[in-house]
This record gives structure tokens, C-alpha cells and sequence, in this order.
């Protein structure tokens, strides 16, 4: 079977602008696992403009299920440690319920929309530097 890596990231704020920003960083990074991996699936790549044009919630909760989905199937889990990774919900809930089915999950940064290389940083450093999950 073929399976694919899930890209968990920060998503839900009060600001559109905010929403649109990370947005354009987790498709960036989905670009840049492809070159490096293959198959990815993010939920903000693929939900952003469905829950824009169809008026959907952009609240966690709306989108919890449908996660856990995508993570339950999935090889791996990696979280993209951007601004609001800290205090997201939806990636602390996604990290830990990976967690409970056994999924690996791996870290990952990069510099922002001009650059289309991501790297891989140890779980220590990602709450080190990004206070992540």
C-alpha cells in the first residue's frame, strides 16, 4: 500500500491575513516535502479554499475527524514549526493522536516563502526554539 506523510500546522486565528499567511507556508512546505519525498497530504493545503469559497468553519474542531483520518492512514507525521505552532490546537491534538496509534512524527522548519528548502529539526530543538508540541 502506499501511503503518505501528514503535514500538521498552525491554522486557525481570528485574523484572515493570519489564516492566509499560513496557508501560503504550508503549501510551501508541502512543495518542498514532495521534491524530498513524495506523497503529502496537509489539511490547511487542501481545506483553505474549500472552507473560504463553501463558508466552512475554520475552527479545529469543525476539522477534527476528518484528521485523524488522513493521520490514522498515514506513514508519518510531521509538524511545521511556524508562528502559532505553540499555541495551536489543532497540531498539539494531531501530535498526540498520532501519538496514541503509534505514528512517528518529525519536525520540521524552514525561512519562509522565498525559500523552498525545509529541514529537519529534533524534537528538543522544535520546543526549544518553537515551543512546539
Amino acid at each position: 500500500m502506499i501511503s503518505y506523510i501528514y503535514l500538521a500546522s498552525p491554522y486557525s486565528h481570528d485574523d484572515p491575513s493570519v489564516r492566509q499567511g499560513r496557508y501560503d507556508l504550508a503549501m510551501v512546505a508541502v512543495a518542498a516535502l514532495m521534491r524530498k519525498q513524495g506523497v503529502v497530504f496537509s489539511p490547511i493545503v487542501h481545506d483553505h479554499n474549500l472552507a473560504l469559497r463553501c463558508m466552512l468553519p475554520t475552527n479545529f474542531p469543525f476539522w477534527q475527524k476528518h484528521s485523524q483520518v488522513f493521520i490514522y492512514q498515514s506513514a508519518e507525521v510531521h509538524i511545521l514549526c511556524i508562528d502559532g505552532v505553540a499555541k495551536s490546537e489543532g497540531v498539539a491534538t494531531e501530535r498526540t493522536y498520532a501519538e496514541s496509534e503509534g505514528i512517528p512524527i518529525r519536525y520540521i522548519e524552514f525561512s519562509g516563502l522565498n525559500n523552498l528548502e525545509i529541514k529537519f529539526i529534533t524534537q528538543k530543538e522544535a520546543r526549544s526554539k518553537w515551543n512546539a508540541p
